[in-house]
């Protein structure tokens, strides 16, 4: 694994039921502004904005959030159960 996905991974992990909720929906759905609400969200978690802030091509950052996405299906699998999105 590498260290940016260690980072990701402990970030989603640590993320409340209400906000993992809301990570992982705007991530699996993508639907019109849903990055855009992403970035906001993340900005307000200083570790978080930082490694966003650190990142050189959008790319990176559409990597990033493939990763949070991938963690955050995963938690929410490991918290909520196989049916979380229809919970």
């Amino acid at each position: 694994m590498k260290k940016s996905d260690l980072f990701i991974k402990e970030y989603v992990v640590r993320l409340s039921d209400e906000d993992l909720r809301f990570v992982q929906n705007r991530l699996y759905y993508r639907f019109s502004g849903d990055l855009a609400e992403i970035l906001d969200f993340c900005s307000k978690h200083p570790a978080m904005d930082k490694y966003l802030s650190g990142t050189e091509t959008s790319e990176e950052i559409y990597e990033t959030f493939d990763s949070m996405s991938d963690f955050s299906e995963k938690e929410c699998i490991k918290r909520f159960g196989e049916n979380f999105l229809y919970n």
